[in-house]
C-alpha cells in the first residue's frame, strides 16, 4: 500500500498545477454530448479524463498561495469523507440501502 500513498502523493503534487484545474471545464462539452448521444463508452471516457487530469500537467515549481488553501480545505474534506465512510459498519450500510428500496417500493404500491 505504500505505494498507493506514493502515488497519491505525486499526483496532488501536480494537482497545484493550474492547468490541471483549467481544463476541468473543457469536459463539459464531451459529456454532455455523448450523454446526448447515449455513449457510455463516451461517456465513461470522458469520466476517466476528469479524474486523471488532475496530474497530467507537471508540479509548479512554487505553488498560488490561494490554490494551495483550497486544496488544503479540499483534502481535509476527502479525509473527512473517508473517515466517515470507514466509520459505518457495513450492516448500517446495508439497512440504509434496503430501507431506502423499501421506502421506494412502498410509495409506488400506495400510487397503485
Amino acid at each position: 500500500m505504500e505505494w498507493l500513498a506514493d502515488f497519491w502523493a505525486w499526483a496532488w503534487a501536480r494537482h497545484h498545477n493550474p492547468l490541471s484545474w483549467y481544463i476541468r471545464p473543457l469536459f463539459v462539452l464531451p459529456f454532455c454530448y455523448f450523454a446526448y448521444k447515449k455513449s457510455l463508452a463516451g461517456v465513461l471516457l470522458t469520466v476517466v479524463g476528469v479524474l486523471t487530469s488532475m496530474f497530467w500537467f507537471p508540479a509548479p515549481a512554487e505553488t498560488d498561495p490561494r490554490a494551495a488553501a483550497f486544496l488544503a480545505m479540499e483534502q481535509q474534506y476527502v479525509v473527512a469523507v473517508s473517515v466517515l465512510r470507514l466509520n459505518v459498519s457495513s450492516r448500517q450500510q446495508a439497512n440504509l440501502k434496503w430501507g431506502g428500496f423499501m421506502s421506494g417500493s412502498s410509495c409506488v404500491d400506495s400510487v397503485r
